[in-house]
């Protein structure tokens, strides 16, 4: 049995109180028919009750539930075993503003085992529905849903091999969205040698109804262990995707080798090609380059670990774009059916402008002409009573849409390194990732298609034993230069264990965080001590104090102060949890903010 109560309060220009109270009850009843190997069975019944208040409601808000639950396991011990589970919960709301509302859910679930030693298999069954519905004011339309949700799913599987089918039906029986899924997965695991390894996988779904959708994808990894120092590794995935907007089909290969030839120095090389299409656009990527590693240790007890490869990336695209283009004073004379097209399709009708000949008078819409959009050309049509008369010429300017093959193919270098130093509690690692461009056909396109890319990320942390405590801090700036958008991030992280004094143990720690990007900054610094306070074999205090400081593009954002303080207890067969919080907001806008919650258990 349990009872929840919860208190919460915002202090502000407009002030507001929440209470939240909820109680529930469970009821076990388990028990087994001749021995519990035959038939074991287990009844729940679970009552509960809450209600809710807050300002500017004429009455509480109550809820009442009742949920029962039942499973049972017939000849667990055996060859052939059926396992069988059913639940249900159903509620009424009312109150606040005289609404009300009722729902209802209901599961059920059988699975069949089949024992044997060769391929163990299941079928499962499983079946949920559930309703809800809920009238927001005395007269208001009823909203809500109904659904149901049924699954069927056969199962076998090995040490080596795992196979699986499985059939979902949503009904939705409000409405027209349904769907249908069929989904099934085949792996399988071949081992042989000094830990050499096949593994295929492929797997298959398709949904229809509503969001139509296919996906196929097939993968064999293969890793061979040529000796304890030299190992290789080949990589072959195949991947095709239908939707309505199109299909798209991705394949990839790769092969890599590496050998630990001294104790401290290791070498390798990779070599990849992927592909990928989609609709009328395509992607092709070759590349391959060395790599190496060393590992080895320095006086004063120093670690140094470094890694890192380059190499060659071959890139073509091939896609249709959507070029923005702009036509200036496109000239047209108006004849007597007083209508003219503009020459460019896709043309942006809010973007149109018409002057006269000389560019002196421009014309208004609606006054002097109307336009009219018909399958992607616009049309110009001089209204009665306009300024331009049978015979002008005019000036049009507008802005469209180009459509236009690109190819932009290149040639880029891309490497990655990563260097690290130990020694005792202190560490440093610097890692970097580049893509640059080298001999791109295309010029400043290609860059924009192909992508550039300069990732670097430097942290320094430690962890010292000192006179106050166990101190730990982390220093880390990561930045990004790329085609598309560059930032740069500072973090510092500081805290310290301070000695226990008695049964009390306190942290103090500070953060400190900074962000560019683009022309966008933010900053944010907090500061918190927190403690755990052991009150004996029965209660415990947790406790913490924190303040905030968030600033964005140098303005400040928000300036809080706050602080949580929780006991847990439990005596004999009751448990409590007792939380209470008050946190200050003086920024953008003062505001207070206050909770107590309560949560009693007592069990039976």
């Amino acid at each position: 049995m349990s009872f929840f109560g919860r208190w919460s309060g915002r202090g502000s220009d407009a002030s507001s109180l929440n209470r939240t109270y909820r109680q529930w009850l469970k009821i076990p009843l388990r028990g087994s028919l001749i021995s519990p190997g035959v038939l074991a069975y287990n009844v729940t019944l679970s009552p509960s009750l809450s209600q809710n208040t807050s300002p500017g409601l004429p009455e509480a808000l109550k809820s009442r539930t009742l949920g029962w639950s039942f499973d049972a396991r017939l000849l667990s011990r055996h060859p052939v075993s059926l396992s069988l589970s059913a639940g249900s919960t159903s509620g009424v709301t009312a109150g606040g503003m005289g609404s009300e509302g009722d729902f209802s859910t209901m599961n059920f679930a059988g699975i069949l085992n089949f024992r044997n030693r060769f391929i163990p298999a299941s079928i499962a069954y499983t079946s949920r529905s559930g309703q809800n519905t809920w009238i927001s004011t005395p007269g208001a339309t009823p909203i809500g849903w109904s659904t149901r949700n049924r699954t069927l799913r056969f199962n076998a599987n090995t040490a080596t091999l795992n196979f699986w089918v499985r059939r979902i039906l949503f009904d939705n029986l409000l409405s027209a969205d349904d769907f249908a899924t069929w989904d099934a997965s085949l792996s399988h695991e071949l081992t042989w040698g000094l830990g050499s390894r096949l593994r295929s996988a492929y797997s298959h779904f398709d949904r229809t109804g509503t969001a139509p959708y296919g996906r196929r994808v097939w993968t064999e990894q293969l890793a061979i262990r040529h000796s304890q120092r030299t190992f290789s590794a080949l990589n072959f995935r195949h991947h095709t995707t239908t939707t309505t907007a199109g299909s798209s089909v991705n394949r990839s290969l790769s092969f890599n080798i590496n050998s630990q030839i001294t104790r401290w120095f290791s070498a390798g090389a990779r070599a990849a090609t992927r592909s990928t299409r989609f609709n009328g656009s395509s992607d092709k990527v070759h590349s391959g380059g060395p790599s190496a590693g060393m590992r080895f240790r320095l006086p004063l007890d120093l670690r140094v670990s470094a890694n890192g490869s380059v190499g060659i990336e071959r890139r073509a695209r091939s896609r249709t774009l959507q070029v923005p283009g702009e036509a200036l004073e496109e000239r047209h004379a108006v004849d007597e059916t007083r209508t003219f097209l503009l020459d460019q399709p896709d043309a942006d009708a809010s973007t149109v402008s018409i002057t006269n000949a000389d560019a002196t008078v421009e014309y208004l819409i609606g006054l002097d002409y109307r336009l009219n959009e018909l399958d992607g050309l616009v049309e110009v049509v001089v209204t009665p009573g306009s300024r331009i008369q049978v015979g002008d010429a005019v000036l049009v300017s507008y802005q469209y849409s180009l459509s236009r093959s690109a190819s932009p193919s290149g040639t880029l270098l891309v490497g990655n390194y990563t260097l690290s130093v130990t020694r005792g509690g202190l560490g440093f690692r610097h890692a970097r990732f580049f893509r640059g461009n080298r001999d791109l056909d295309g010029g400043e396109l290609a860059t924009q298609l192909l992508g550039t890319l300069d990732e670097t990320r430097t942290n320094l942390q430690g962890s010292f034993a000192t006179p106050l405590g166990l101190w730990r801090f982390d220093l880390l700036r990561r930045s990004r230069r790329s085609s598309s958008f560059d930032y740069a991030t500072y973090e510092a992280r500081t805290d310290v264990a301070l000695p226990p004094l008695s049964r009390i143990q306190l942290y103090v720690g500070a953060a400190a965080r900074h962000t560019e990007q683009d022309e966008q900054s933010l900053s944010a610094r907090s500061a918190h001590l927190s403690f755990t306070w052991n009150l004996g074999r029965m209660a415990r205090m947790y406790g913490k104090i924190e303040a905030l400081f968030l600033d964005i593009n140098s303005g400040a954002t928000d300036r809080s102060i706050g602080g949580d303080l929780s006991i847990d207890m439990r005596i004999a067969s009751i448990d409590a949890v007792v939380q209470v919080g008050h946190y200050r907001q003086a920024i953008p806008v003062l505001t207070t903010r206050s909770r107590l919650s309560m949560r009693i258990v007592r069990r039976f």
